[in-house]
C-alpha cells in the first residue's frame, strides 16, 4: 500500500510538473532572471541603487516561478527515487527466490541422475544376464533336438551311443530347461520394470532442466530490469542534486530581492559567480547521460526541458 501511495504521489507530482510546464516558457524566465541580476550587479556599482531595485523589483515573481518549479521537480525525483529503490528491493528478493529455486531444483535433478545412472546399470546387468541365458536356452535347445534326434532314429542312437545314452538317461533335462526359462522371464520382467522407471525418470528430468532453464531464464530478465533501475536510480540522484542546487540558486535570489539595497550588491557579487562553476549534471532529456557543465547552462537546459515537456521525470514510466 505505501509503494502504491508513493506511485499515486509521483503521478500527481509530474502531472503538476506538466502542468507547470505548460503555464509559462521556463526558458524565457530563467534568461530573464539571469540578465536581470547581472543589470542590477552593474547598477549597483555604478551607485544607481533606483534602477537596481526596480529590476529587482520586476524580476521577483519570475524568480518565485523558477523556485518553485525547480522544487517541484526535486519533489518528483524524491519521489521517484524512493518508488526505485523499494522496486529494485523487491526484485532483488525476487532474484534470490529465484535462485532458491534453480539450487533446490538443481539438487533434485543431480539427485534423479544418479538413481537414473544406477538404474541404467542395473538395466545393463540385466541385459547382460538376458544374453547370458539366452546362449544357455540356444544351447538347451540344441541338445533337445538331439535328444529327440536319438529317441526318434535308433540308428542315429547307435552311431551316437556314447553321447545318445547319456542325453536319452537324463532325467533332469526338463527341470533345468525351465529353471532356465522361469530366470529369462525373471530377468526380462525386471528389466522392462527397470526401463520404464528409466523412461519416468528422464521424464522427470527433462520436465525439470526446462523449468531450471525457465528460472535461469526470469532471473536473468530480473537482473536485467535490475540494472535498469540501478541506472534510473543513479540519473534520479543526480537529478536530486543538480536540482537541489538549482533550488539553492534561485531561493538564494529570492532572498537577495528582500534584502536591503545596501546589502544587495556583496550578496550578487557572491552569487553571480556561483553560475560559472562546473558540475557534472544529468542531461535532463536523457536519463542515461550526464555532463560537465556550469550552473548557467543547467538552470538554461533544466529550463527548457520543462518547456519541451522532454524532462525524464516526466516520462510516463518514472516509476511503473
Amino acid at each position: 500500500m505505501r509503494a502504491l501511495a508513493r506511485f499515486v504521489v509521483s503521478l500527481l507530482l509530474c502531472a503538476g510538473l506538466a502542468a507547470a510546464a505548460a503555464a509559462a516558457e521556463q526558458q524565457e524566465l530563467t534568461r530573464s532572471a539571469l540578465e536581470g541580476l547581472a543589470e542590477s550587479a552593474k547598477a549597483l556599482q555604478r551607485g544607481d541603487s533606483r534602477h537596481a531595485a526596480a529590476l529587482l523589483e520586476q524580476m521577483t515573481g519570475n524568480v518565485a516561478t523558477l523556485s518553485a518549479t525547480a522544487e517541484r521537480y526535486r519533489e518528483a525525483a524524491r519521489s521517484a527515487e524512493q518508488c526505485w529503490q523499494a522496486r529494485s528491493i523487491a526484485i532483488i528478493g525476487e532474484i534470490e527466490q529465484g535462485f532458491g529455486r534453480q539450487q533446490a531444483l538443481e539438487a533434485e535433478e543431480a539427485r534423479l541422475s544418479g538413481e537414473l545412472r544406477i538404474q541404467r546399470e542395473q538395466a545393463e546387468r540385466d541385459r547382460q544376464q538376458q544374453l547370458a541365458f539366452e546362449i544357455a536356452m540356444h544351447a538347451l535347445a540344441a541338445e533337445a533336438n538331439f535328444r529327440n534326434r536319438c529317441s526318434a532314429d535308433i540308428k542315429f542312437y547307435f552311431d551316437n551311443f556314447g553321447r545318445c545314452f547319456g542325453a536319452v538317461a537324463e532325467t533332469v533335462f526338463t527341470t533345468r530347461d525351465q529353471q532356465i526359462r522361469n530366470a529369462y522371464n525373471d530377468i526380462n520382467r525386471q528389466r522392462m520394470v527397470t526401463l520404464r522407471n528409466i523412461a519416468d525418470g528422464e521424464g522427470r528430468q527433462r520436465d525439470l532442466v526446462s523449468r531450471i532453464e525457465a528460472d535461469h531464464a526470469a532471473v536473468e530478465v530480473l537482473r536485467s530490469r535490475r540494472a535498469a533501475l540501478e541506472q534510473q536510480d543513479a540519473a534520479v540522484r543526480r537529478a536530486i542534486t543538480t536540482l537541489s542546487d538549482v533550488t539553492q540558486f534561485w531561493s538564494s535570489a529570492q532572498s537577495l530581492l528582500g534584502t536591503r539595497v545596501a546589502n544587495q550588491l556583496g550578496l550578487l557579487n557572491d552569487l553571480l559567480p556561483t553560475l560559472e562553476r562546473t558540475k557534472k549534471s544529468p542531461v535532463f532529456d536523457r536519463a542515461d547521460r550526464d555532463e560537465i557543465k556550469s550552473l548557467r547552462r543547467t538552470l538554461l537546459d533544466f529550463a527548457k526541458s520543462v518547456d519541451d515537456q522532454s524532462n525524464f521525470l516526466l516520462a510516463p514510466t518514472i516509476c511503473q
